[in-house]
């Protein structure tokens, strides 16, 4: 079997037709759910880009172990455990991140396409027209400047590619998959979309909002108070259009591999990094790591396609770090190492018993941390401000704090917070550990 994975960051589950939202179209990738397992309780263990794709390559409970760092010389990725097992591994992306924090490990091939978003012009001397946008006074120089790179980039790449980001990883992945769809395969396609700035060419720009609002590309955080509700809304319609141009790679890719023949032999995952906090809650963008779901919840679609028919939502309580041991298990492929994962192939095989009682979030250096078993979700601030305890079948949106009314249950679950951060510590020593490696393995 072959191994495809479509990466959109910062995309949150809610604003995706499959996860029950009614206001946006997203055809395709709601397709690809239609034959997949749908997690809908998925949870990134520490939400943010680099330490989240760590917890997916390697299985690694970071907000514990480690801050956003590189990938340590005894980390373990997913692609060198496909790799050393005979599967050719490659990953295309339009981010300089993962290559920089070593996340390019493993891959036999490996493509950074630059001119995408946050990245500085690739050339010099040419202006930004930044018709249609606003910066409010308070807003840092940086993200001002960010916005006007990515317009002149999308200007050079469409002058010089004749298409821009995401469009030109979506070709280079078809070109990708012409070249290796004879041999077996793991492919990493990781595009930087919907991340910020949202501010999406036409005619994504339209397709949720015709109101004069001007576009505010990067939104100053963490507070959204001083945002109108207006201004909340067009971010939103700004964000849901990238999240369109997302889902028209999807269609593209699944169709080129039917074109390719290759369709009934390759598993398709999709997936996020984390979500995007919007305005909910008073915040703007995902400063400080607030661990509301609108930030830690992920989409997870998982297409076997000799599980077909056990395509269905399920409600089970899964965690990033699940992805690597996940992958291997389809795969048929032996773990080599110690990780905090669970294999959750037996679920995409029908069985409807979960891993897990409950799932754990936060940032690293003890700034909070939230642990939810399904029904109750307690964040603890740790002394920052007040902690929050939600019982979410009856309050989705993380309203109605309960801390008052159920100590018992807040200091039980506080409790649980801590139990799993010291055994997670006490499992691995702080590090991971090599369990087996093979004499002629290529790590």
């Amino acid at each position: 079997m072959n191994l495809l994975v479509i990466m959109a960051d910062s995309l949150r589950p809610d604003r995706l037709g499959c996860y029950g939202n009614e206001e946006v179209r997203t055809p395709n990738i709601d397709a690809l759910a239609e034959k997949s397992v749908v997690f809908t309780n998925a949870v990134a263990e520490y939400p943010i880009t680099n330490p989240a794709r760590t917890a997916l390559f390697c299985g690694i409970v970071t907000f514990v172990l480690r801050p956003w760092s590189p990938l340590r010389d005894d980390d373990v990725t997913l692609a060198q455990m496909l790799h050393d097992a005979g599967i050719f591994t490659g990953a295309i992306n339009d981010m300089a991140i993962p290559a920089a924090e070593h996340l390019d490990r493993g891959f036999q091939s490996y493509t950074f396409l630059p001119g995408g978003k946050n990245y500085q012009p690739l050339q010099e001397g040419v202006e930004a027209d930044m018709t249609g946008t606003w910066f409010p006074q308070h807003t840092p120089q940086v993200d001002i400047d960010a916005s006007a790179w990515m317009r002149i980039n999308r200007k050079l790449l469409m002058e010089q590619e004749g298409c821009y980001f995401p469009d030109l990883i979506t070709r280079e992945a078809a070109k990708w998959l012409d070249e290796h769809s004879s041999q077996e395969f793991f492919v990493w396609l990781d595009y930087f979309d919907p991340h910020e700035p949202w501010d999406p060419p036409p005619p994504y720009n339209t397709m949720y909002t015709d109101q004069p609002t001007p576009v505010i590309p990067k939104p100053t955080g963490p507070s959204s108070d001083w945002m109108t509700e207006e201004q909340k809304r067009h971010v939103m319609a700004m964000y849901d259009g990238t999240i369109a141009q997302i889902d028209e790679q999807v269609g593209v890719i699944v169709d080129k591999l039917a074109d390719l023949n290759i369709a009934d032999e390759t598993i398709v995952v999709f997936v996020s990094d984390h979500g995007e906090p919007l305005g909910e809650h008073g915040i703007i963008r995902k400063f400080r790591v607030p661990l509301y779901d609108e930030l830690i919840k992920i989409p997870l679609l998982i297409y076997d396609p000799r599980f077909a028919d056990q395509a269905r939502h399920v409600d089970c309580l899964v965690q990033n770090v699940d992805f690597m041991p996940t992958m291997l298990g389809l795969l048929g492929v032996h773990c080599p190492v110690q990780h905090h994962g669970y294999n959750l192939s037996p679920i995409i095989r029908g069985s409807d018993e979960g891993p897990r009682e409950r799932v754990f979030s936060g940032t690293f250096g003890g700034a909070r941390a939230c642990v939810f078993d399904g029904e109750w979700k307690l964040i603890d601030n740790r002394g920052e401000k007040p902690n929050k305890l939600y019982h979410l079948p009856s309050d989705p949106l993380e309203r109605n704090n309960r801390t008052d009314e159920e100590p018992t249950l807040v200091q039980h679950l506080h409790r649980d917070i801590w139990d799993f951060q010291a055994d997670v510590l006490s499992s691995t020593g702080g590090v991971m550990k090599w369990l087996l490696r093979r004499p002629d393995a290529n790590w």
